[in-house]
């Protein structure tokens, strides 16, 4: 690479080298520019500078206002090369390719448990620590995932929000709405079978 400004030479190098001049007063994470800690600082502050036109989220990168500005346009230019999937993230590409590579480079240091993802790993870890981060507001019921506590809170508000395209039944989990599907299949497969 060349460089026009030494001062851009003098960055690309601080980033082969590993050098991390700028260090944030807040917690311990330290840039290689002073640029990168300043959206840094934003994490700390709140502030989010980069407002979406269509929706009311706001953002501290303009990078991942981008990237959310793709949730409404529905671009998704980060395609799979294996199969039809694509993405708008291209962190959401490289976590689906290992969907076909079989790739867990998440690994539990407690257990064998290996993930694909971060996340994935983050959630398992809990069942070794016993911390469930999402509490109910209403009982005293906690979780360890936010879709659990999603799924619970319908059960004080009484939101079945997955609903039958066969009858009248609806239900708070799309996995129960699944079970239930297949008591309409074997209804008339007996039927089929017995001619009733």
């Amino acid at each position: 690479m060349t460089f026009t400004v030494k001062d851009a030479l003098t960055k690309v190098l601080r980033t082969h080298l590993g050098e991390k001049r700028y260090g944030c007063h807040v917690c311990t994470m330290a840039f290689t520019s002073k640029s990168n800690l300043n959206t840094h600082l934003r994490t700390h502050s709140g502030v989010k500078p980069y407002g979406c036109h269509t929706c009311n989220k706001a953002f501290n990168q303009k990078r991942d206002l981008a990237t959310h500005l793709r949730t409404h346009s529905g671009e998704k230019p980060y395609g799979c090369h294996i199969c039809t999937m694509a993405f708008s993230r291209k962190s959401n590409l490289t976590t689906h390719l290992r969907t076909h590579s079989g790739e867990k480079p998440y690994g539990c240091h407690i257990c064998t448990m290996a993930f694909s993802e971060k996340g994935h790993l983050t959630t398992h870890l809990r069942t070794h620590s016993g911390e469930k981060p999402y509490g109910c507001h209403i009982c005293t019921k906690a979780f360890t995932q936010k879709g659990g506590l999603t799924t619970h809170l319908r059960t004080h508000s009484g939101e079945k929000p997955y609903g039958s395209n066969i009858c009248t039944k609806a239900f708070t989990t799309k996995s129960t709405l699944t079970t239930h599907l297949r008591t309409h299949s074997a209804i008339v497969y007996y039927e089929e079978r017995h001619g009733d």
